[in-house]
């Protein structure tokens, strides 16, 4: 659901994604801002931030989640379906790029054991 959403993102100028994973309780993503080589041939275009990014990413995966409720039968939702805000780093070197994909490709073999998973298996 939320990937065909980013994919309406990347019509607009704006950061660029370069990593991203959904799971059944958080989305990660890493974005790069983008360098356009050459001259503009007329007035640049007005950029989208981060913070319109990730806003455009939870008002469009909302509107299709709620859809999904009322046409599709999928689990209702109180209130939020996303937190309020996002937790942003600035990633500084490509060794901490790496760690971050790693984390990234990582995280759903941990979702066995979250907490916020409601199957969750403990020992």
């Amino acid at each position: 659901m939320g990937w065909e959403s980013v994919g309406d993102l990347e019509r607009e100028p704006g950061p660029d994604s370069t990593r991203e994973l959904g799971c059944d309780s958080a989305y990660e993503s890493a974005y790069e801002s983008a360098r356009e080589p050459g001259q503009a041939r007329g007035p640049a275009p007005t950029r989208l931030s981060l913070a319109d990014v990730v806003h455009r990413f939870k008002t469009m995966t909302t509107k299709r989640y709620a859809d999904g409720v009322k046409q599709s039968g999928w689990s209702p939702f109180r209130g939020r379906l996303w937190q309020r805000n996002y937790f942003e780093h600035i990633i500084r070197d490509e060794s901490a790029f790496n760690r971050l994909r790693r984390y990234i490709d990582e995280n759903p073999l941990r979702w066995a054991s979250d907490e916020e998973n409601p199957r969750r298996v403990t020992s």
